[in-house]
């Protein structure tokens, strides 16, 4: 195993660890705390789902590409994907949600420790940066927990929501853009496929965007709002 993938694995677990002890730490009635001011409304459990999702999704285009395809497609209207899945699984405990966090990470690793160092300068398609190195990719997935698990913290503290606009994130240094890009593969899993179908620009009145998807820059860099799971379902 590589330094480069040695340094990655190691900010996954601390990161995980991190993420799983501060839920376990919080109270029911700060589940519930609303934490943005805009978009869905989601209260802390809703991201904790979302944390969920949103891991699952990454480790499903990171093997994607792994097996040569491009990755996540262009047209997702990611917005209304992230709340319809997040909505999926609006039954689910806080603890069984924490529990399938824990072991959404542990198979991103397993991901990870699976890849040859020279996997990680792959490129593949993120559905907002678009084409990026698969190794800053899988750096995304903790930026990505750390930056919402700061705005809920605050949230908490506070017993106000944040701003959505202190979500913001850069991308790693390296990473590549991509205008132009295929439509996913026929070989995608059927279930996203489906999912990729009814969230794509040709079934969405705004050419593929909602309003609060529009305009979502900050000094040329977008909001970072990532996939969600294909299925509500653990990951293996």
């Amino acid at each position: 195993m590589s330094e480069r993938q040695e340094l990655i694995i190691n900010r996954l677990r601390e990161e995980g660890t991190k993420t799983v002890e501060f839920f376990r730490s919080i109270s029911e009635n700060d589940f519930q705390q609303q934490v943005y001011t805009t978009g869905p409304q989601w209260d802390a459990r809703n991201l904790l789902a979302h944390f969920v999702s949103a891991e699952r999704t990454f480790a499903f285009y990171g093997r994607d590409i792994l097996n040569g395809g491009e990755g996540a497609p262009e047209d997702f209207v990611i917005d209304e994907f992230n709340e319809t899945q997040v909505g999926r699984m609006k039954t689910a405990s806080a603890a069984d949600l924490i529990e399938q966090f824990e072991e959404a990470r542990v198979s991103t690793i397993h991901l990870l420790e699976s890849m040859s160092d020279a996997d990680l300068d792959r490129v593949g398609r993120h559905p907002w940066f678009g084409k990026v190195p698969l190794g800053n990719m899988i750096k995304l997935i903790y930026r990505h927990t750390m930056i919402h698990q700061r705005d809920i913290k605050k949230a908490i503290e506070t017993k106000q929501p944040v701003p959505h606009v202190d979500g913001l994130i850069s991308l790693p240094k390296g990473h590549y853009s991509c205008h132009h890009v295929k439509t996913p593969s026929a070989n995608a899993s059927p279930t996203i496929t489906n999912l990729q179908s009814r969230f794509s620009k040709a079934s969405h009145p705004n050419n593929g965007r909602s309003p609060r998807h529009q305009n979502k820059t900050h000094r040329g860099r977008r909001k970072m709002s990532l996939p969600i799971s294909p299925t509500p379902k653990a990951a293996s």
